[in-house]
């Protein structure tokens, strides 16, 4: 770590035994994990709990194909992944049919849509 640089930032991203994910996020004063104290800024650090779905995004954003397959596996075949944006309510809505009915959502939604 370069604690003079302003703009050092670093993510790693963990999973716990009960396979919850979380990043491990420090960082420079210029950056987003900066610790304030007073009228100083400097280096500070985090811990960002992410949902499996974040943890995935996250994931094809920063690590390469071999490594995204070593963490989540490889993609079956003839499926492809998405990110999509939904509201809260739905979200909420999904989250109780997932844990109601012990799927995923993945598999809700493709009943979902295949069922129109």
């Amino acid at each position: 770590m370069l604690c003079n640089d302003f703009d050092y930032r670093s993510e790693t991203l963990y999973r716990k035994k009960n396979l919850e994910y979380f990043i491990h996020g420090e960082g420079g004063a210029a950056t987003e994990y900066a610790e304030r104290d007073g009228m100083n800024t400097m280096f500070g650090e985090c811990i960002i709990p992410l949902t499996d779905e974040t943890a995935k995004t996250w994931a094809r954003e920063h690590l390469d194909g071999e490594s995204y397959d070593l963490v989540f596996g490889a993609p079956q075949e003839g499926t492809c992944s998405i990110t999509v944006e939904i509201s809260a309510a739905a979200k909420a809505k999904l989250d109780a049919v997932k844990s109601k009915s012990g799927t995923t959502q993945a598999d809700i939604i493709e009943s979902l849509l295949l069922g129109l």
